[in-house]
C-alpha cells in the first residue's frame, strides 16, 4: 500500500496492518483562492471546494481554522472529487477557493490566484508510505526489508537525478519548463529521505480520528526501517 493515510485508518477499524515506512512527510495541498481573496478571514461565506474526507479535506479546515474562521460554520464546502477537476472549477469561477495539489496550484498561482497556505508549511502529515499485513511483517519480513531499501534507492534517485524528474514531469503532465521546476522543489521539500515512520505525521491523521492517545506502535511499525538504515551504514 502507498496511501498512508488511508492505510492508518484501516488499523484503526481493526484491520491487522501496519504503516513501515513514509515517502512525504506532509501533503501536497495548498488552498489557493479568487485574485480577489487577500486572506483566510476573506473566506467567510465563500465556497470551498474539497473531496471530503480525504487529504485535501483535512488540509483546507486545517488551514480556515488556523487562519481564525470555524469551517463548520463560517465557510461552504461542497465536495468535488479531483485536483484538476477543482482547478478548472476555480478557472471558471464555480467555486471561491479549493485546496490544490501539484502541478495545479502551481499553475493557479502563476494565473494570478492567491495562495492562502499550505500543508507543507504548517503541518506534518502521513500521505504516502508503504504498508503491510501484520503477518507479512512476521513471517515475511525480508520481503519488507527489500520494498524499504527500494524505496530508499527510488527516493536518493530523485534528489539525484533532478533534470530527469523535470523531464519527467514537463512530458507526463504537459508542462512547461517552469511549472515542472517549481513542483520538483515542493515535492523535494516534502519528501522523507530516510523514509522513518514519523509519529508527528502520524499523530495527525490519529486526531483525525479522535485517537490522539493511542501508541504509534498501534497503527505502525517503525522497527523495519531502523534495521534497513543499521544495514546500509
Amino acid at each position: 500500500s502507498f496511501g498512508a493515510s488511508t492505510l492508518l485508518r484501516a488499523s484503526l477499524s481493526g484491520l491487522p496492518v501496519r504503516l513501515v515506512s513514509m515517502g512525504l512527510r506532509s501533503s501536497f495541498h495548498t488552498l489557493v483562492a479568487k485574485s480577489s481573496i487577500k486572506s483566510i478571514p476573506d473566506l467567510r461565506g465563500k465556497i470551498i471546494a474539497v473531496t471530503i474526507g480525504a487529504a485535501d479535506d483535512v488540509v483546507a479546515r486545517y488551514l480556515v481554522r488556523r487562519g481564525g474562521l470555524d469551517p463548520r460554520t463560517d465557510v461552504v464546502f461542497i465536495s468535488m472529487a479531483g485536483s484538476d477537476a477543482r482547478y478548472q472549477s476555480l478557472l471558471t469561477g464555480s467555486i471561491d477557493a479549493t485546496a490544490l495539489s501539484l502541478p495545479q496550484f502551481v499553475m493557479a498561482k502563476r494565473q494570478g490566484y492567491n495562495v492562502l497556505g499550505a500543508a507543507v508549511d504548517v503541518l506534518e502529515m502521513a500521505t504516502v508510505g508503504i504498508g503491510t499485513s501484520t503477518r507479512k511483517i512476521q513471517q515475511e519480513r525480508e520481503q519488507v526489508k527489500k520494498m524499504i531499501r527500494a524505496q530508499l534507492d527510488t527516493m536518493r534517485w530523485i534528489k539525484s537525478q533532478k533534470g530527469e524528474v523535470i523531464q519527467f514531469l514537463r512530458q507526463f503532465y504537459d508542462l512547461d519548463e517552469g511549472v515542472a521546476s517549481e513542483s520538483y522543489e515542493i515535492f523535494s521539500r516534502l519528501m522523507v529521505d530516510d523514509v522513518r515512520v514519523l509519529p508527528l505525521a502520524v499523530k495527525t491523521v490519529l486526531e483525525q480520528e479522535g485517537k490522539a492517545q493511542l501508541p504509534l506502535d498501534r497503527v505502525a511499525d517503525a522497527t523495519i526501517v531502523e534495521e534497513v538504515l543499521r544495514e546500509r551504514r
